[in-house]
Formats: structure tokens, sequence, C-alpha cells
């Protein structure tokens, strides 16, 4: 032992705690029973702590991966729900949820129409006065506000049910016998038609955010604005890739055209290969030819899109635009 340490150790020893477990020390190295009493109870105060600990600590819920998926899709195969975002102010005791839904009962339609879901909202903390408001933005977009979230919510449950008829469902034969008609009716029962998406504070995606208010124009907006962005970006995607596809048909025809120069000096089966080069690059510069048409075609559609979303953008700012669909108010259950 170092010479400063049994100097400490020396004047440890004149402190009367350190004096009096030095004397129990000692009292138990000769009372060896007492000893193995004193351990054991130790040992049992200790698991007694951990015992009552975990009993009136707060219920921590672990959540699978699958549950806290943002991307849901109903079973009986009427389409799919993706929470794109979620934001919680805690000032403003909200949450706001922007979701995309996606419609496979048809071709023509994007999202599923607003009035053929049916919304519900659960909350792990009973007497919670939370209520939800739906607020259809466009086709394929909604966005959810849940109000009055007190700062100890832990988590919400946000159920979607999707009534959509399902044209693969429906049965126009006769049935051959009862049985067959009940098994029928058993079998699309148990087609899901819900999908359910936690609002946790244990989930890293769902984020903190001060807001102020919400209100239908603004939210309205802010997805016109951002599909304004997207469509923009589109735009410039189509633009560059003709560039790109005018700058490789203009270097396969100085190709073709070295290829034909030389075919001249050539015979027999080099001057066949040559040809199928030749065949080959026209086919190349035929396949870019209608890519750079069909490019100018969705221009065109983008072209259209950006107009309806900026007539779009002007009617809500001044007050003009026709929502289709009612905000929809549902209490937590």
């Amino acid at each position: 032992m170092p010479k400063w340490s049994k100097q400490w150790w020396e004047k440890a020893k004149t402190w009367s705690f350190v004096r009096q477990m030095l004397t129990l020390k000692v009292w138990l190295e000769d009372h060896t029973i007492h000893r193995k009493v004193f351990t054991f109870f130790a040992l049992l105060l200790a698991w007694l702590s951990l015992l009552v600990g975990a009993m009136v600590s707060p219920e921590r819920i672990r959540y699978t991966k699958e549950e806290l998926n943002t991307r849901q899709v109903f079973g009986n195969g009427s389409g799919e729900v993706t929470l794109v975002s979620q934001v919680y102010s805690q000032k403003t005791k909200m949450i706001v949820l922007s979701f995309q839904t996606k419609d496979s009962t048809s071709s023509v339609r994007e999202g599923i129409v607003s009035q053929e879901l049916t919304w519900h909202l659960y909350g792990k903390k009973k007497g919670t006065q939370a209520i939800m408001e739906v607020i259809p933005v466009t086709d394929n977009k909604l966005s959810v506000v849940i109000r009055h979230v007190p700062s100890d919510f832990d988590t919400f449950a946000v159920e979607i049910m999707n009534h959509t008829a399902l044209s693969s469902s429906v049965d126009v034969d006769i049935a051959s016998s009862k049985d067959s008609s009940q098994t029928s009716l058993k079998q699309k029962k148990t087609n899901d038609n819900s999908v359910q998406f936690y609002i946790t504070t244990a989930n890293k995606e769902l984020k903190s955010k001060q807001i102020t208010s919400v209100s239908r124009e603004a939210v309205a907006l802010a997805a016109v604005k951002e599909e304004k962005e997207f469509q923009e970006d589109q735009m410039q995607k189509l633009k560059s890739s003709i560039e790109q596809l005018k700058q490789s048909i203009k270097t396969d025809q100085t190709t073709k055209e070295s290829l034909e120069i030389e075919s001249q000096y050539l015979s027999g089966s080099d001057l066949e290969t040559n040809q199928k080069k030749v065949e080959t690059l026209e086919t190349e510069m035929t396949t870019k030819t209608k890519a750079i048409d069909k490019a100018l075609s969705n221009i065109q559609l983008v072209d259209e899109k950006l107009a309806n979303l900026t007539k779009k953008e002007t009617a809500i700012k001044d007050g003009s635009f026709q929502f289709t669909d009612a905000i929809k108010t549902i209490e937590m259950e």
C-alpha cells in the first residue's frame, strides 16, 4: 500500500463512523451465525426494494416495430394508409398528424373517399378530455388534429375503418345450400377493414414542435405548397431527362455515321457485324425519341397540375374555395 494511502487510512480510523464500522466488522467475524442472518436480511431488503419499486413505478409498454409502422394495409385489400408526419406541441396541447391514403378498389381514384372512413381515438389514460378533428385536404390526404392533449398522455391509438365496397367480394351467384351461404358470410366477416396507428412518446417519429393554431385553410395551403414543390421537381427532372436523351441521340448519330463510312471498306462477316451495330443504334435512337415524346407529354400534364394548384391556392387564400368534405370531430373513447 502506498505511503499516502496508509496515512489516509490511519486518519480515517479516527472518525467515529469508521470506528463503528470496524467494530461491527470484528463483531461479525466473531459471530458467524449473526453474520449470516445479517447478510440474509440485507439481501432480502434489497430484493423487496426492487419489488416495491417495480410495483409503484409507472407501467412502460413496449411496442413492436409492426405496431409503430407508419404504413398500414387494410387486410381486406381495399387500400392502405400512410402516416406521413406526426408533430406534438406540448405548449398548445395539440398533436397534428398527416395521413395519405391509397385506394385499391378503383383504377380512377387515387385516395380513399373520406366519407368511407370511420375514425376512433383511444387513450391509455382514462378521463382524458382529448378530441380528434379529421380534416380532408386533398383526394388522398387528410390531416388529423388531436386537441386537449395532457402532458403525460404517453399513448394514443388512432383506428381507421374503411367501408369502401369491394367489387371482388360481391357475390351475384345463387347459393346451392344454406350452409354454403353462411360459409360465404363468415368469410366476409373475417376480412379486416381496420388499421391502427399508435401515437406514443416512445416513438422517435413523433416530433416536438411549437404549433400556434391549426385551421383547415392553413392545412390545405400547406398541402398545396408541398404538392406544388413536388410537381416543380418533377418538371425539372423531366426537362433534365429530355436534355440527356437528346445528347445521347446526338452521340448515337455520330457513331452511326462513323460506322456507315467504315462499312464502305468492309466485306463479308465484318460488314454484317457493322450493319448489326448500325441497326442496334437505330433501335436505341427510336426508343430514346419515344421517351422524349413521353416526357414532353408528361410536362404538359405537370403544367396543367401546377396551373390547377395555383388556382386552388388562390381560392383558398381569398376564401372562395369550397371543400367537398366536412370536418369530423371525434371524442376519445
